[in-house]
C-alpha cells in the first residue's frame, strides 16, 4: 500500500509549465476544460498527474487505479459534476483532480463538498458505526493551467481569530469527561463543571453525598437543571421511584416542583392547542396554544408560592412578570 489512510485530507496543485491559455470568451474554458478530462480520462496520464502533485517515494501505478464516477446530485444544485475522480483498486483511496484554466477563489469550499459527495457516495453505511470502519480518503489535486498566479488559499480552516490560529483545524476537537477528575471537578467554580461531575456519578449513595457539596454552588436556576441531568443520567440505572427520592433529598425550596416546571408548561400547551383545533382555525390552535402557555405558568407560580418562595425568588426563576404573580396569588385561596 504506496498510500497510507489519510486521517486529515491534503490538497495539492500541480501548474502546467509555460501555460499559453487563455479565456477569449466563455465557451473556450469549457472546452478546455472536456479536452483535459478526455487526457486524464487515460490512467497513465492521470497517475503522471497524482504522482507529481504528491511527490510519492514510491509512485503509484496505473495498474493500481480504476476510474471512479463524477457526478453527484447534491441538495443544492441538481447536478454537480467534478473533473476526474480515480480509486485505488481495492482499498477506499480516491484522488479528485479538478482542472483550472482561471483562479477561482471558491475553490477550497468547492472541493470539500465534492470531498464531500464523494465519501457519501462511497462509504459503507453499515460499518461506518463500528470501531475498525475507517471512513474513504478523498485527496484533492487543483490542477492549474492559467497565466496568472495561483493565490487561492490551500487550506478552508484559514481562520479570522489570531487566538485559533495554532489548533489543527482538519480535526475534531475532543472534551472527554472521563478524563477528569471528580475532586477537580468539585473544586472547580464553573458550572459545567459541576455537570460534567454528576455525569460521572452511577452510586446514588455516592452521589447523594456529593450533592450538598454542589448545590451549595449553584443558583435556583442552575439546580433545575441539575436535576434534569440527574434524571437523565439515573433513571435507566437506578429505577425511577430512587431518582425521584434521591431529588427530594435535594436542599432548596421548590425543588422537587421546579424539576416538572417542563412537565406542566406542556400539559399546558398540549390542552391549549387541542381546545384550539377543536374549533378548526389557526387562529383558535394559536390562541389555545398562548391560553395553555398562560395557564400552566400560573400554576407553576401557585405551587412557588404555596411552597413560601417569594414573588423576587419567582421572578428570577420564571420570568414571570409582576403582573402575572400578582393575578396567579389572587387565583390561589392557599396563597394568601
Amino acid at each position: 500500500m504506496y498510500i497510507e489512510r489519510q486521517k486529515t485530507i491534503h490538497c495539492s496543485e500541480v501548474k502546467e509549465e509555460g501555460a499559453k491559455y487563455e479565456a477569449i470568451s466563455n465557451s473556450i474554458p469549457n472546452v478546455h476544460d472536456k479536452t483535459y478530462r478526455k487526457i486524464l480520462g487515460n490512467k497513465t496520464n492521470a497517475t503522471y498527474v497524482i504522482n507529481r502533485a504528491l511527490n510519492l517515494t514510491k509512485p503509484i501505478e496505473a495498474e493500481e487505479i480504476e476510474q471512479y464516477t463524477n457526478r453527484y446530485i447534491t441538495n443544492e444544485y441538481t447536478d454537480k459534476e467534478t473533473d476526474i475522480v480515480y480509486k485505488m483498486k481495492n482499498k477506499e483511496i480516491y484522488f479528485l483532480i479538478e482542472h483550472q484554466s482561471s483562479v477561482d477563489y471558491a475553490m477550497n469550499f468547492r472541493l470539500e463538498e465534492y470531498k464531500l459527495e464523494i465519501m457519501k457516495s462511497a462509504i459503507d453505511k453499515d460499518k461506518i458505526k463500528t470501531k475498525e470502519y475507517e471512513v474513504p480518503t478523498v485527496i484533492p489535486i487543483v490542477l492549474y493551467t492559467g497565466k496568472e498566479k495561483w493565490t487561492v488559499r490551500r487550506k478552508l480552516s484559514m481562520v479570522q481569530d489570531e487566538r485559533l490560529e495554532n489548533l489543527n483545524l482538519k480535526q475534531y476537537n475532543l472534551i472527554d469527561i472521563g478524563k477528569y477528575q471528580k475532586e477537580d471537578l468539585l473544586k472547580s467554580d464553573k458550572y459545567m463543571d459541576k455537570i460534567f461531575l454528576i455525569e460521572k456519578f452511577d452510586n446514588v449513595e455516592e452521589l447523594r453525598k456529593i450533592l450538598p457539596k454542589v448545590e451549595k454552588q449553584l443558583a435556583k436556576e442552575e439546580k433545575i437543571d441539575l436535576i434534569s441531568i440527574i434524571r437523565a443520567n439515573l433513571k435507566g440505572k437506578i429505577g425511577e421511584e430512587k431518582v425521584e427520592e434521591l431529588i427530594k433529598e435535594m436542599k432548596g425550596e421548590g425543588e422537587d416542583m421546579l424539576g416538572c416546571v417542563e412537565m406542566v408548561w406542556e400539559e399546558g400547551i398540549n390542552k391549549g392547542m387541542k381546545e384550539g383545533m377543536k374549533e378548526g382555525r389557526k387562529e383558535g390552535i394559536r390562541e389555545g396554544k398562548k391560553e395553555g402557555i398562560r395557564e400552566g405558568k400560573k400554576i407553576i407560580i401557585s405551587n412557588m408560592l404555596k411552597n413560601g418562595m417569594s414573588p423576587k425568588e419567582i421572578q428570577e426563576i420564571t420570568k414571570a412578570t409582576k403582573k402575572e404573580i400578582i393575578e396567579a396569588k389572587e387565583s390561589c385561596e392557599a396563597c394568601t
